[in-house]
């Protein structure tokens, strides 16, 4: 039997108004983190891969360290084996915690490495230099290795599933008798690293900004409440919608849910109501983008960025760079770089309107770096910070935000991944000045457009259409 939470210490009622927060820290996050798996299952590949090599060389030539070319095949294929299990989700802890599933998608992912690497001997006309036994040898060795290997990580990621799902940290809200009866009943394997325990008077009323930076720490929300709180769940998944959060209705609400898809956590069966779109195994990869290709950007821009600084020192007063408070991923607050394209005084205002054709703030350097998004190039030390990506919504000053936020619908989703330098708005014409509300609202939707189907390829697309944009009518 699971037991509830362990503690049960409120926050100071003046922080949390009528929310009670409830800290479990014992055991918060009960699950392995996704980071960890994928490196786990990486490793494990690399050592079926080196060991299959070794009995390959001592079938084929009497020893196993008998490395020539065969290690010029290994070099070939191991990448390229990686880069495919990557790319069908084989590393994905979900995938790789189903035996069968698991293990067959892998094999089929082995098959095409070998054929990759057996085609590009071929028409580099290398094959001759290698022995083809050795290879065959060593696609076979491969597979049988990889079997129990498979299974045995498979028990091991299921047995870590039976704590909770794994790489999520799980947060439970409800009224205090339905969570009583939900974390106490013996066939849930539910072990939450947070419980909010509603005890609004009412069922109306936002949910508290304290409440609301404690759900930024969260994968995954499950909702529980009675039959006659439907006020109060919609209450809650307003603002999860704006967060890169998965939200999930768990019983003994079962009113009006056919429109909901029913699905599985930890043994107990909920209702989805929005999905995470970006989990941790894509922002892990998405992260790996931005500091490999913002590394490289930022090595190739320092000359630029040390020419352009200069020259907005003499052509007027003031710093090469400012910083402006923008909204990022989740909602957090950080401070965006920029070459200082305005006169000193006219940046950071309460209020900031934005720059327009033939704006008297823009100084001379200013046009120009402005028109080209050279202005932009600082924020490359935000990406490798970690504030923002190389790719994705546009941030906007915070004025702006509040602003449209309060009559866009939708607007607050574009914060459920982090701001980008480029975006699919942008290269679709969607930048400069926004004066019309219907101009926002199309930059917005071309925004959730990338939110919601997001993949590495297409964020190389959208690099590579930024190139042919660079200089755009739009842009003063």
């Amino acid at each position: 039997m699971t037991k509830g939470p362990a503690s049960m210490a409120p926050l100071p009622d003046d922080r949390i108004a009528d929310v009670l927060i409830d800290v479990r820290r014992e055991g918060a996050i009960a699950a392995m983190p996704p980071g960890l798996v994928r490196a786990g299952l990486i490793c494990s590949d690399i050592a079926v891969l080196a060991v299959a090599a070794l009995i390959a060389n001592w079938i084929r030539f009497g020893h196993p360290f008998a490395f020539d070319r065969p290690m010029l095949v290994m070099m070939i294929g191991l990448p390229i084996m990686i880069l495919i299990s990557e790319l069908v989700g084989i590393y994905r802890p979900q995938t790789a915690s189903q035996p069968v599933r698991g293990l067959l998608r892998w094999m089929a992912a082995w098959s095409m490495a070998m054929g990759i690497v057996i085609a590009a001997l071929f028409f580099t006309k290398t094959g001759d230099a290698f022995s083809r036994l050795w290879v065959g040898y060593w696609y076979v060795a491969v597979l049988v290795l990889i079997m129990p290997v498979r299974l045995a990580l498979s028990r091991i990621l299921l047995r870590w599933e039976e704590r909770g799902p794994i790489g999520e940290y799980l947060g439970i809200v409800g009224s205090q008798d339905v969570l009583d009866r939900m974390l106490l009943a013996s066939h849930t394997r539910i072990s939450p690293g947070i419980v909010f325990v509603d005890r609004r008077a009412t069922p109306r009323g936002a949910v508290p900004e304290a409440v609301l930076r404690q759900l930024t720490r969260l994968n995954r929300l499950i909702l529980t409440f009675g039959p006659d709180e439907k006020e109060r769940i919609e209450s809650w998944l307003g603002p999860c919608r704006n967060l890169n959060i998965a939200v999930d209705l768990a019983p003994p609400y079962s009113q009006e849910l056919s429109q909901y898809e029913p699905h599985e956590v930890s043994g107990l069966m909920v209702w989805r109501l929005a999905t995470q779109p970006m989990p941790d195994d894509a922002l892990a990869l998405k992260r790996v983008e931005d500091i490999v290709l913002g590394g490289l950007l930022m090595m190739m821009a320092l000359p630029v960025m040390a020419l352009i600084a200069l020259a907005v020192r003499i052509d007027s007063p003031g710093p090469a760079l400012f910083r402006q408070e923008r909204h990022g991923f989740n909602g957090q607050r950080f401070s965006v770089l920029k070459f200082r394209s305005m006169a000193v005084g006219n940046q950071n205002e309460a209020t900031v309107p934005q720059a327009q054709r033939d704006d008297p703030r823009v100084t001379r350097v200013g046009a120009f770096i402005r028109r080209t998004s050279l202005d932009e190039l600082p924020q490359l030390f935000n990406v490798i910070r970690g504030e923002m990506s190389l790719v994705g919504p546009r941030p906007h000053a915070v004025a702006h935000n509040e602003a449209f936020g309060a009559q866009i619908e939708n607007y607050l989703r574009r914060h459920r991944v982090k701001p980008g330098i480029t975006g699919w708005a942008q290269v679709n014409g969607f930048r400069g000045e926004t004066d019309t509300l219907d101009k926002m609202e199309k930059r917005i939707e071309y925004d959730l457009h990338y939110i919601d189907n997001w993949s590495l390829s297409f964020d190389l697309r959208i690099l590579l259409r930024t190139i042919a944009v660079i200089v755009h009518p739009n842009a003063y």
